[in-house]
C-alpha cells in the first residue's frame, strides 16, 4: 500500500540529511509505529507521506501511485485517502463536536443527508454521543482527541495517519485513545504512528519502524527494539 523507494531528503537551507536511502513497505491494514528521537526522521516520513514535502531522491507509492509526481490540483484528492491526527487536536473551536467532525464531510461535498447519518454513527463509535453539542473548550484533552480522531475517520480514508496522538495526555487516557485507533485498525483501516511514548509501542505490539540519523535501524514487530537508539 505504502512503498519508500531509496528516498533521500536534504533541506536546501541547512544541508540538514533527514532520511537517508529510506526503503520499506506497509501493508494494507498494518499498524506501525514509526519512532526514535528528536530530528531522527519521523516527522520528515509523515510529511512526505501527506505529501507535504517531496523527496531529494527516491520514489514514494501509495497504492501503486508515484505521489511524487502528482501535479499541485491533484493533491488536495489524493488527501482525501487520508485521516489525519495531531497531538494538539487542531479543532475548530467556535464549531460544536457535530459540526467539527461534520466539517470534513462538507470539505469533500458531502450531502447534509450523508452527513446527518454518518457523523452520529462514528460519535458513537468514538464514544461522544453524549458530548456531540459540546465545544471543544467544554472537552477533556482526551474527549477533544477522540472529536479529532472522529473527524480523520468519518470520511472512511485507507490511511490513517498519527503524529504524537497521545503526546498531550495522561497515561491512562493514552490507554483509551490506543484502544480506539486498534479498534479502528482492526477494521482493516492502515494506521502509521508517530511516537516517543515506549510504554505504548510495547504495550502494541505492532511494527516498529525505528529511525536514527535520517536511516532505518530497525524494522521488526513486537515493541521497541532494545538494539537501536531512541533517546
Amino acid at each position: 500500500m505504502i512503498r519508500f523507494e531509496r528516498v533521500n531528503k536534504i533541506y536546501d537551507k541547512t544541508k540538514h540529511l533527514a532520511l537517508s536511502d529510506v526503503s520499506l513497505d506497509i501493508c494494507v491494514g498494518d499498524f506501525v509505529f514509526i519512532v526514535g528521537k528528536s530530528g531522527a526522521g519521523k516527522s520528515t516520513m509523515i510529511k512526505m507521506i501527506l505529501k507535504e514535502l517531496d523527496p531529494t531522491e527516491g520514489r514514494i507509492f501509495i497504492e501503486d501511485v508515484d505521489i511524487t509526481k502528482l501535479k499541485k490540483r491533484e493533491i488536495p484528492f489524493y488527501r482525501r485517502k487520508l485521516g489525519i491526527v495531531f497531538q494538539d487536536y487542531r479543532l475548530l473551536t467556535d464549531k460544536t463536536v457535530y459540526e467539527n467532525v461534520a466539517y470534513a464531510m462538507e470539505i469533500i461535498e458531502k450531502t447534509h443527508k450523508d452527513i446527518k447519518v454518518k457523523v452520529p454513527e462514528v460519535l458513537n463509535m468514538v464514544g461522544l454521543t453524549h458530548r456531540m453539542n459540546y465545544y471543544p473548550e467544554q472537552l477533556s484533552g482526551g474527549e477533544q482527541q477522540r472529536v479529532s480522531i472522529a473527524r480523520a475517520i468519518v470520511n472512511d480514508p485507507k490511511i490513517i495517519i498519527c503524529d504524537e496522538p497521545t503526546g498531550n495526555l495522561d497515561p491512562r487516557t493514552s490507554l483509551g485513545i490506543m484502544k480506539l485507533l486498534k479498534a479502528i485498525n482492526d477494521r482493516g483501516t492502515t494506521i502509521i504512528m508517530a511516537t516517543h511514548d515506549r510504554d505504548i509501542v510495547d504495550m502494541m505490539q505492532a511494527r516498529v519502524i525505528t529511525l536514527h540519523g535520517g536511516k532505518v535501524v530497525s524494522d521488526k514487530k513486537g515493541g521497541y527494539d532494545c538494539e537501536a537508539t531512541y533517546i
